[in-house]
């Protein structure tokens, strides 16, 4: 759960980072790169709730 949470704050800094240069430069390669790790972010963290859920329903059958 510590590696979801510090992959949490990495991707949100690296959000927050990629936004920042996109309004100081212009470029909109910032912008896709931004959507790309949203993209694989979410679909990260959706893998590993799964991953939590399925050990849950393991561990009461």
């Amino acid at each position: 759960m510590v590696i979801a949470r510090l992959l949490f704050f990495f991707a949100i800094a690296v959000l927050a980072l990629g936004i920042a240069a996109y309004l100081i430069t212009g470029n909109r390669r910032y912008l896709m790169f931004c959507k790309r790790v949203l993209i694989f972010s979410v679909v990260f963290f959706l893998i590993m709730l799964l991953f939590f859920v399925f050990e849950r329903l393991i561990l009461v059958l």
